[in-house]
């Protein structure tokens, strides 16, 4: 199969570039926004690297015209959300906008998967169902998640591609680009601290390893239309949530190390999810899929290897 992976040069549109390109032809597209030396880092893949910025409506027209691919995993957006709030009108023109200019372009024949998060729903002490669930987002990203989902089922039907919505819950895993909370606590311990400085450490997250993510997609993707019909949104979590806190005690048996947390009242969010897990019986049903890997194993993985970009490491905000 020919596939396109927009946001291929990002945290999960890495490895799932890595992934698809052992079977199938894979093309990233991305407008290497964290800096072009990211482009070394494709320099000897199995797949073919396309800049541009889904924003341009004539750039991304002419590649989909030009390969007529027949999936698209729509991974391109702006997801860190303090820059979302801090910069709105990047996150719309990127996670919309650019949406609609991706979904304008494509016909009959394609297969969109549309990345979508957890972050449409609105806060529940509950596992968040796909079809039971509330909708309601609380912050500019679900806004302009829930927002690209409208107009992805709108231009589907009107245009006649097959689209699939896939709510990804908190990826973790090596190769981050955003300074999200386990980033940054990483960060903190490669710089030799054992006294993190941290901001809210109660609410609890759905945290889910980039691996488990992109089998995922992968099959969710690749499934035929007899298994996973066109407009289906499925959730990609684990089930399971921990707060940061427990996060970092079990960071520490792994480090070998008493870690100690400094709460930063100016790292605290003015709002903020209690708990955010997703129910996945809906995958489990429709594929038999699950992930693989315990929050254990995860975070053991990551300190072995965490990949971390340099703005990270120096403590860069974005």
């Amino acid at each position: 199969m020919k596939i396109i992976i927009t946001g291929g040069d990002g945290f999960v549109g890495r490895h799932l570039c890595n992934l698809l390109s052992l079977n199938h032809e894979v093309h990233l597209v991305d407008n290497f926004r964290f800096g072009l030396h990211r482009k070394l880092f494709h320099r000897n893949s199995k797949y073919i690297v396309h800049e541009c910025d889904i924003r341009d409506f004539k750039a991304i027209h002419k590649i989909i015209s030009e390969l007529m691919p027949d999936i698209v995993f729509h991974l391109a957006a702006v997801h860190f959300i303090p820059e979302c709030e801090k910069y709105p009108d990047l996150a719309i023109s990127t996670n919309v906008i650019g949406t609609v200019n991706l979904a304008k372009t494509l016909i009959r024949t394609t297969r969109l998967i549309f990345v979508s998060s957890g972050a449409v729903y609105s806060p529940d002490v509950n596992p968040h169902s796909e079809d039971n669930s509330p909708i309601k987002p609380s912050d500019i990203y679900g806004l302009t998640k829930l927002h690209g989902e409208q107009y992805v089922n709108y231009l589907s039907r009107e245009r006649g591609f097959i689209a699939r919505i896939v709510r990804l819950f908190n990826v973790i895993g090596p190769g981050e680009t955003n300074p999200h909370v386990l980033p940054e606590i990483m960060a903190q311990l490669m710089n030799g601290k054992r006294k993190l400085v941290l901001g809210n450490i109660k609410p609890r997250r759905d945290y889910i390893y980039v691996k488990d993510v992109i089998e995922g997609l992968s099959s969710i993707g690749l499934s035929n239309e007899n298994t996973i019909s066109s407009g289906e949104v499925i959730n990609l979590g684990s089930s399971k949530h921990f707060s940061v806190e427990e996060i970092v005690n079990m960071l520490g048996k792994i480090v070998g190390d008493k870690i100690v947390i400094e709460i930063d009242s100016n790292r605290i969010r003015k709002t903020d999810r209690p708990i955010m897990s997703a129910d996945i019986s809906k995958l489990k049903k429709l594929i038999g899929w699950e992930p693989k890997y315990s929050i254990k194993q995860e975070l053991e993985n990551i300190w072995k290897n965490p990949d971390l970009s340099d703005k990270i490491l120096k403590g860069v905000s974005l």
